[in-house]
């Protein structure tokens, strides 16, 4: 009986993978991402960091001491660091956004708002009576807390496919349970070219990719550094599939523990208060700024108080009708004597012209979850 079953499961043919031209799978993930024309989600994240940072030492510019930090195991007992973010994400067909943020799953006002209504990027924090206007250069959150993430983009706001037809080294595989796979390799000269990408589409929730992964080569070998899974899926009305939970891990890219992972996300989504594929208002697009409040312009590098009350479409009016316009060059540039390549560097990432404001908040929260 032994050797009959031995024999069984030696002869069980096996499935092998098999290739297919790369374009169509570009063609079934394509059409898989139209399946969600328009979305307006309720979700939190749960962050977690299985490690930590330290401080092994520090380095001098412009005579200022700079801590130098890597990640480390945590002590035994040591309790890991974790905490949660709480958003409203609506996104309309042409590609508009908006952005809530919120202090609790039972908050009822957002504490912070962002619109990328096409023209420009907008940002009120309400109760601070803070603004600011700025153009729209890639992403709005990290991927493993942006929805759009979940099912099209990559980096923000660049859609899968179209980073896929970028790169000229590509391969397709049918693998045995019906999903594609495709892979691309890190290439030089091609967009994003020192990132390889593993994509696996998803037969049984519309091709909708369910895991994806994200590497680098170090010393021609393929070292992880994120990968994301779709735990839970939901199907709409029409058939279509939408990912609702999805788990992102980050992984530590140099010695000692290179490969361990250091930040989890968990993404969540609350179906009942979601909707998907569904008409959205168009004023959902238009984020006025109360009289009153002080926005940082960084299209302009101006910095106002609001006069009259704000349409929340027309920038020029709104400059127009403003008080107390200064420049920001004026305002915030430190005499140059004293200025220090950390300061340019903080200028790239507009964050010190929004000392007190929301550019500079939302900048300080990000660099704080990566620690």
């Amino acid at each position: 009986m032994g050797t009959v079953a031995i024999l069984a499961v030696c002869c069980t043919p096996v499935i092998a993978q098999q290739q297919m031209p790369p374009e169509q799978a570009f063609a079934l993930f394509e059409q898989a991402t139209k399946t969600i024309t328009s979305l307006d989600v309720v979700m939190q994240v749960r962050m977690s960091w299985p490690m930590k940072h330290v401080v092994i030492g520090t380095r001098t510019i412009e005579g200022q001491q700079v801590p130098i930090t890597e990640w480390a195991e945590r002590l035994p007992g040591e309790p890991q660091k974790s905490e949660q973010h709480f958003y409203r994400q609506v996104m309309s067909p042409s590609g508009q956004r908006r952005i809530e943020y919120f202090v609790s799953a039972q908050a009822a006002n957002p504490r912070a708002i962002q619109v990328l209504d096409g023209e420009a990027m907008r940002e009120l924090e309400p109760d601070l009576r803070l603004g600011a206007i700025k153009p729209h250069k890639g992403r709005i959150l990290f991927d493993a807390e942006d929805y759009s993430a979940f099912f099209k983009t990559e980096f923000g706001n660049m859609p899968w496919v179209k980073i896929f037809r970028l790169r000229p080294t590509m391969t397709a595989t049918l693998e045995p349970d019906g999903a594609v796979l495709i892979h691309s390799p890190p290439t030089p000269k091609t967009s994003f070219q020192n990132y390889g990408f593993r994509v696996w589409l998803d037969p049984h929730h519309g091709m909708l990719p369910r895991k994806v992964e994200r590497y680098v080569l170090d010393s021609d070998a393929e070292l992880l550094w994120s990968d994301a899974y779709v735990n839970k899926w939901h199907q709409l009305p029409s058939g279509a599939w939408a990912p609702i939970e999805v788990t992102t891990t980050n992984y530590n890219r140099k010695d000692p523990h290179k490969g361990r992972a250091v930040n989890v996300y968990v993404a969540k989504v609350d179906v009942a208060r979601s909707k998907w594929n569904q008409p959205i208002p168009p004023a959902t697009f238009v984020l006025a700024f109360p009289k009153g409040t002080q926005v940082t312009d960084l299209i302009r590098d101006v910095i106002f108080t609001t006069g009259d009350e704000d349409s929340g479409k027309n920038l020029d009016r709104l400059l127009a009708d403003a008080q107390n316009v200064a420049p920001l060059r004026q305002m915030f540039e430190p005499p140059a004597q004293n200025r220090s390549p950390l300061f340019w560097w903080i200028v790239a990432l507009n964050g010190v012209v929004m000392i007190g404001g929301l550019a500079l908040a939302f900048f300080l929260r990000r660099r704080a979850r990566a620690q």
